[in-house]
């Protein structure tokens, strides 16, 4: 692209950041809001249990 444009670097760096910027938006659409998991306590208690036999 840059040989497209002569030698700027104008045109590929905008082009660059809309791509940046579509990436982001998409992200925030597709992926939404991101929270911890639950934690159950039955596996805590057993992932406990196990480290301290051995």
């Amino acid at each position: 692209m840059v040989a497209l444009t002569k030698g700027s670097f104008t045109v590929p760096l905008v082009v660059a950041g809309g791509f940046c910027l579509l990436g982001a938006f998409s992200y925030l659409v597709i992926v939404g809001r991101i929270e911890p998991l639950p934690v159950e306590r039955g596996r805590d208690r057993a992932r406990d249990g196990a480290a301290r036999a051995a």
